[in-house]
């Protein structure tokens, strides 16, 4: 996560290295756009990892797909209100 931040960091203080404290201020539309997709399929991907690796162990099938019906459900509501 700390490599994905930085390159994001780095990405977004080009057209802003003033003030980079607040950088997520100076974003425009598109950029925080953006910024909010790479860092859900980020999520997304740490959750599938998640789900893979409870899988792998035997335990919490169950549990694991609902915790990723959980997130799912989150993010649809979260969609749907943006």
């Amino acid at each position: 996560m700390a490599e994905l931040s930085q390159h994001i960091y780095q990405a977004t203080l080009k057209d802003r290295p003033e003030n980079p404290q607040n950088f997520k201020k100076g974003l425009s539309i598109d950029q925080r756009t953006w910024l909010v997709q790479v860092l859900c399929v980020y999520h997304w991907h740490r959750l599938a990892n998640r789900l893979g690796s409870r899988l792998k162990r035997g335990n919490a099938i169950l549990g694991g797909a609902k915790n990723l019906m959980a997130h799912m459900n989150t993010f649809e509501k979260r969609a749907k209100t943006s």
